[in-house]
């Protein structure tokens, strides 16, 4: 089963790169606003052409347990992840140099 994951935060989703979201924008001149804007109209083209039982909504915040039970795994015994840092996320995206 093909799933795609929506994340409900400010942040990247399985199907944006930070590049292609920063494609020749520079600390000084991303607008916040703006992003944001992009952002949320992402998630909400996600929603309305994504099969619903192929879509999973959830936060990191939520840990595994939204993804396990969306793949029918089990929750893995490690903790989730904590990535997309503020300070990972302007790393990856070459906006601090």
């Amino acid at each position: 089963m093909a799933l795609r994951v929506v994340g409900a935060g400010v942040g990247r989703t399985g199907t944006t790169s930070p590049e292609a979201m920063n494609a020749g924008s520079t600390a000084d001149d991303v607008d916040d606003a703006a992003a944001r804007a992009a952002f949320a109209a992402h998630n909400d083209h996600v929603r309305a052409t994504v099969d619903p039982a192929q879509l999973v909504e959830c936060r990191s915040a939520d840990g595994w347990a939204p993804l396990a039970a969306a793949l029918g795994v089990p929750v893995p015994d490690e903790p989730f992840p904590p990535v997309d840092t503020t300070d990972d996320f302007r790393a990856v995206a070459g906006l601090d140099g």
